[in-house]
């Protein structure tokens, strides 16, 4: 919907892609994205701690990242269950 795209195995959204000059078809390659995707977790929490907002940074950037977003409930959900996740406030 907003022109980016996620990369391999970690997702990778094409933001993280342009900010490090990656090679995109080096993505595909599971270790090199698994140590990417590692990477810019670290680099997310670093930043907003151990919290839905670095998880929201991951998929996003840090600019746009939200302590809510329709994609932090979606990990949420996949992580605790559909009941323990009502009441996020969605994008």
């Amino acid at each position: 919907k907003n022109g980016t795209r996620d990369i391999g195995l970690m997702q990778i959204n094409s933001y993280w892609v342009r900010k490090y000059n990656l090679k995109e078809e080096w993505l595909f390659d599971p270790f090199y994205n698994a140590m990417w995707g590692a990477y810019i977790l670290r680099l997310c929490i670093n930043k907003f701690g151990n919290s839905w907002k670095a998880i929201d940074c991951y998929n996003k950037g840090q600019a746009k990242a939200k302590n809510w977003s329709s994609y932090t409930f979606r990990v949420c959900k996949i992580l605790y269950g559909g009941e323990k996740c009502e009441g996020f406030w969605l994008d």
